[in-house]
Protein backbone atom coordinates (compact mmCIF):
# COMPACT_ATOMS: atom_id res chain seq x y z
CA UNK A 1 0.00 0.00 0.00
CA UNK A 2 2.74 2.37 0.69
CA UNK A 3 4.54 1.90 -2.28
CA UNK A 4 1.52 2.59 -3.93
CA UNK A 5 1.05 5.97 -2.43
CA UNK A 6 5.24 6.60 -2.95
CA UNK A 7 4.82 5.30 -6.92
CA UNK A 8 1.48 8.17 -7.46
CA UNK A 9 4.07 11.05 -6.05
CA UNK A 10 6.88 10.17 -8.49
CA UNK A 11 4.10 9.90 -10.77
CA UNK A 12 2.90 12.99 -10.06
CA UNK A 13 6.39 14.41 -9.84
CA UNK A 14 7.12 13.26 -13.21
CA UNK A 15 3.85 14.49 -14.76
CA UNK A 16 4.00 17.68 -13.25
CA UNK A 17 7.32 18.25 -14.80
CA UNK A 18 6.53 17.20 -18.67
CA UNK A 19 3.30 19.12 -18.64
CA UNK A 20 5.79 22.85 -16.70
CA UNK A 21 8.89 21.56 -20.13
CA UNK A 22 5.48 20.87 -22.17
CA UNK A 23 3.79 24.37 -21.40
CA UNK A 24 6.74 26.70 -22.23
CA UNK A 25 8.18 24.60 -25.36
CA UNK A 26 3.88 25.05 -26.67
CA UNK A 27 4.12 28.81 -25.62
CA UNK A 28 7.73 30.16 -26.67
CA UNK A 29 9.64 27.19 -28.28
CA UNK A 30 10.83 26.17 -31.18
CA UNK A 31 8.76 24.41 -33.96
CA UNK A 32 10.65 21.19 -32.95
CA UNK A 33 10.25 21.72 -29.11
CA UNK A 34 6.50 22.15 -29.76
CA UNK A 35 6.58 18.88 -31.16
CA UNK A 36 8.33 17.07 -28.74
CA UNK A 37 5.93 18.63 -26.05
CA UNK A 38 2.77 17.80 -27.78
CA UNK A 39 4.13 14.05 -28.15
CA UNK A 40 4.80 14.21 -25.04
CA UNK A 41 0.99 15.32 -23.62
CA UNK A 42 -0.14 12.80 -26.22
CA UNK A 43 1.00 10.32 -24.28
CA UNK A 44 -0.17 11.23 -21.56
CA UNK A 45 -3.66 12.30 -22.66
CA UNK A 46 -3.82 8.32 -23.88
CA UNK A 47 -2.91 6.82 -20.35
CA UNK A 48 -6.34 7.32 -18.81
CA UNK A 49 -4.55 7.37 -15.05
CA UNK A 50 -1.91 9.69 -15.70
CA UNK A 51 -4.10 11.90 -17.56
CA UNK A 52 -6.41 12.46 -14.52
CA UNK A 53 -3.53 13.33 -12.31
CA UNK A 54 -2.39 15.54 -15.39
CA UNK A 55 -5.53 17.28 -15.48
CA UNK A 56 -5.83 17.87 -11.79
CA UNK A 57 -2.18 18.89 -11.37
CA UNK A 58 -3.31 21.49 -14.14
CA UNK A 59 -6.67 22.54 -12.32
CA UNK A 60 -4.55 23.27 -9.33
CA UNK A 61 -2.38 25.36 -11.57
CA UNK A 62 -4.79 27.39 -12.37
CA UNK A 63 -4.67 29.41 -9.32
CA UNK A 64 -1.07 30.10 -9.54
CA UNK A 65 0.00 33.51 -8.99
CA UNK A 66 2.24 33.27 -12.33
CA UNK A 67 0.36 34.49 -15.12
CA UNK A 68 2.52 32.10 -17.34
CA UNK A 69 1.25 29.29 -15.23
CA UNK A 70 -1.92 30.22 -15.36
CA UNK A 71 -2.02 30.35 -19.10
CA UNK A 72 0.27 27.15 -19.68
CA UNK A 73 -2.43 25.67 -17.78
CA UNK A 74 -5.20 26.50 -19.48
CA UNK A 75 -3.86 26.08 -22.87
CA UNK A 76 -2.90 22.33 -22.07
CA UNK A 77 -6.23 21.89 -20.37
CA UNK A 78 -7.70 22.78 -23.81
CA UNK A 79 -5.34 20.09 -25.45
CA UNK A 80 -6.85 17.38 -23.38
CA UNK A 81 -10.32 18.27 -24.10
CA UNK A 82 -12.14 17.40 -20.78
CA UNK A 83 -15.34 18.25 -19.21
CA UNK A 84 -14.03 18.15 -15.70
CA UNK A 85 -11.75 21.30 -16.57
CA UNK A 86 -14.71 23.59 -17.87
CA UNK A 87 -15.74 24.93 -14.39
CA UNK A 88 -12.68 25.79 -13.04
CA UNK A 89 -11.42 27.61 -16.85
CA UNK A 90 -15.10 29.38 -16.81
CA UNK A 91 -13.68 30.28 -13.39
CA UNK A 92 -10.91 32.59 -14.23
CA UNK A 93 -12.58 33.71 -16.85
CA UNK A 94 -13.13 36.89 -14.96
CA UNK A 95 -9.12 36.87 -14.43
CA UNK A 96 -7.99 40.56 -15.09
CA UNK A 97 -5.34 39.33 -17.58
CA UNK A 98 -5.61 40.46 -20.88
CA UNK A 99 -4.26 37.66 -22.56
CA UNK A 100 -5.17 34.59 -20.29
CA UNK A 101 -9.04 35.33 -20.89
CA UNK A 102 -8.58 34.68 -24.36
CA UNK A 103 -6.83 31.49 -23.87
CA UNK A 104 -9.57 30.27 -21.41
CA UNK A 105 -12.08 31.10 -24.64
CA UNK A 106 -10.16 28.78 -26.65
CA UNK A 107 -9.61 25.68 -24.83
CA UNK A 108 -13.31 26.19 -23.72
CA UNK A 109 -14.32 25.85 -27.41
CA UNK A 110 -11.88 22.85 -27.70
CA UNK A 111 -13.85 20.89 -24.66
CA UNK A 112 -17.42 21.97 -26.57
CA UNK A 113 -16.10 21.05 -30.10
CA UNK A 114 -14.62 17.38 -28.65
CA UNK A 115 -18.39 16.84 -26.63
CA UNK A 116 -20.06 17.31 -30.10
Amino acid sequence: MSNDIEIQREVKKLINKILKLSGKAMMAGTKKERKKATKALNQIIRDEKYRQIAIDILIESLESKDIDVRTVAVVILGEFRDQKAVKPLRKILKDEEEGIQEAVTEALKKIQEAER
